[in-house]
């Protein structure tokens, strides 16, 4: 939002609403403190290290800004913050889509009954001139497909839709969402488990999108669906948008490093941190996408996060060591937490990791121990 224009500078307030548990309003003062949460077990409802708020906190200051929060219990919170910024000249070109690639009558299929998903998505194609009709649901996609007879070469839909049906094949899925014979499915998730990608894979669905989805990944799709060759378009998408979730590799002599991290933003720090290495990394969001991942793909080491719902990491490594015990192998575990007090280092040890090293990571000391264990 818009808040003033001085000169060449503009006042911007930025604002992220949710209609989620709320916060106590005796705890309101304290949620830009490290390390504060609701729940405080290391296996939980919701995840997170309490140290989200504490880094935008810091980082607005920085850019000297002001942040604040709204909110009450049972209805969601409102968190925002100003920034007075300089203007300057955007490149347009960035946004905007080579329509050549794509041909003038294609159309796209968007289910979801998201309306921020849809109205972002929408936006999106609306401006690229791309033709978009969109439904709430699986089943409204089939029979209204039926009635106007449309046909589409792009269907976009969200992974709730498919989990759970009944006697789902490629060949039906394509039929209710009325999509051309070379016509291509994309999902859309926020928290697939690998056994559920698997399945999707299988079916032969290659290509996935986390939620939000941005600008720049229906841009690349796009790029990658180039009108003639559709042969192409599932390994080509599925290798540069999905490594990270799906763990393929193009080279099996990479080293394959399993980051086991709930938080988004701190997975792509870590990814960050090591992409100027030949090493591969595969992202699993809790401990229990890790031991499936480490149960049926190959790895060289783990980095662990120890705080994370479903199964935390202290469990996570003991399943490991378990499915080992049949194996004779051992992989090595390097725990990553936000705990530095007394005793946490041996409690990481006991449940069988090999190291630890504590949050925030320093990129050296990552690095380096990275290379002694690969090495070794």
């Amino acid at each position: 939002e818009l808040v003033g224009v001085l000169g060449n500078n503009v006042a911007i307030k930025f604002s992220v609403r949710d209609s989620g548990i709320g916060i106590d309003e005796d705890r309101l003062p304290l949620v830009f403190q490290s390390y504060i949460q609701e729940e405080n077990s290391t296996s939980r409802t919701y995840g997170g290290t309490g140290l989200g708020l504490t880094i935008s906190k810091k980082l607005v200051e920085m850019m000297g800004g002001e942040i604040d929060v709204q909110s009450k219990k049972g209805e969601g919170s409102e968190f925002f913050f100003n920034l007075v910024l300089s203007r300057t000249e955007g490149d347009e070109d960035f946004y905007q889509l080579d329509r050549s690639l794509v041909k003038s009558d294609f159309k796209v299929l968007l289910v979801d009954d998201n309306q921020i998903v849809q109205d972002s998505i929408n936006e999106i194609l609306n401006r690229w001139e791309i033709k978009c009709h969109t439904v709430s649901s699986y089943h409204e996609s089939g029979w209204q497909n039926k009635l106007d007879g449309e046909v589409y070469d792009l269907a976009l839909i969200d992974s709730d839709m498919l989990v759970g049906q009944p006697d789902l094949s490629l060949k039906t899925l394509k039929e209710n969402l009325s999509l051309t014979n070379e016509g291509t499915i994309a999902v859309l998730g926020s928290n697939l488990s690998a056994i559920q990608i698997g399945k999707l894979k299988q079916m032969g669905i290659p290509v996935f999108f986390n939620k939000p989805v941005l600008q720049s990944d229906l841009k690349r799709l796009f790029t990658k669906l180039n009108n003639t060759v559709t042969q192409n378009i599932q390994a080509a998408s599925a290798s540069k948008n999905n490594d990270a979730l799906n763990g393929r590799t193009e080279n099996a002599n990479k080293v394959r490093i399993l980051l086991a991290e709930d938080q988004l933003i701190n997975r792509k720090i870590v990814i960050g941190l090591l992409k100027r290495y030949d090493w591969q990394i595969i992202s699993a969001e809790n401990g229990e996408e890790a031991v499936v991942k480490y149960s049926t793909e190959p790895f060289d080491l783990i980095l662990m996060d120890v705080q994370m719902p479903k199964v935390d990491g202290f469990d996570a490594t003991r399943q490991i060591r378990k499915l080992e015990e049949t194996s004779g192998n051992r992989i090595p575990i390097i725990a990553m937490t936000a705990h530095a007090m007394k005793g946490d280092r041996e409690k990481c040890l006991d449940a069988g990791m090999d190291y630890y090293i504590t949050k925030p990571v320093d990129s050296k000391e990552l690095i380096e121990l990275i290379q002694k264990v690969v090495s070794q």
